[in-house]
């Protein structure tokens, strides 16, 4: 029976000597290790953060910025009438609208002249009407018509007397009584035509003067 000896249980000489040398590297690389470590620096401590709580509610947003200022429109104001001033409708230093009003003066007098400027214009458009009435004109020619008229039956009671004065077949006093008839017919004409012709002028004018007071 074969009985190992002690030195055999460590391994052969060469498998001492590996495991040494195994050792030896072992332990240089555990102090190389410690020995880096010792060298780094502590870890730093957690910052400091400082917490809010959020909470919700209205905020005021304001900014500031570089501008020129300008004044807004002013005007000069002033009264197309005369009078007593009986109102005030704004407040000053206030901002006003186009149009708006701001003074009001007495009327009792202009209310009263609008009312009589208003009945002239009732009066002078009637006149208005009238001076266009064509019923005028015509009566003035109307009576042209019958002095007209009224002088051919002259004329011809005349020329028909002539010869009948010559044969003695009416008296004299028959032919001069029928020329006076023709000759105050024939001025009748005339008188007629003069009228008709101022009608006319005098239809225009007043046609014109009413035309005038109505614009007015």
């Amino acid at each position: 029976m074969w009985i190992p000896r002690l030195d055999d249980r460590f391994g052969t000489p060469l498998e001492r000597c590996l495991a040494g040398i195994a050792l030896l590297i072992m332990a240089t690389g555990c102090q190389q290790r410690d020995a880096t470590a010792a060298k780094q620096p502590p870890a730093p401590p957690p910052p400091t953060v400082i917490v809010a709580e959020i909470q919700q509610r209205s905020v005021q947003v304001s900014a500031e910025f570089v501008a020129q200022t300008q004044g807004v429109p002013t005007v000069e104001i002033r009264a197309r009438v005369q009078g007593v001033l009986e109102q005030v409708r704004f407040k000053e230093g206030s901002e006003v609208q186009h149009g708006q009003v701001l003074f009001v003066i007495q009327q009792d007098e202009y209310k009263a002249a609008l009312q009589s400027a208003r009945a002239q214009l009732a009066k002078a458009q009637a006149d208005l009407t009238r001076a266009k009435d064509a019923s005028v004109v015509d009566r003035a020619r109307a009576q042209l018509d019958q002095a007209k008229a009224d002088l051919g039956k002259n004329q011809a009671d005349v020329a028909r007397y002539r010869p009948l004065v010559k044969e003695q077949a009416i008296p004299q006093q028959d032919l001069d009584t029928a020329v006076s008839r023709e000759q105050a017919a024939g001025a009748g004409v005339q008188a007629a035509e003069a009228g008709l012709k101022d009608t006319v002028l005098s239809q225009r004018t007043s046609i014109q003067l009413a035309e005038a007071a109505v614009e007015a």
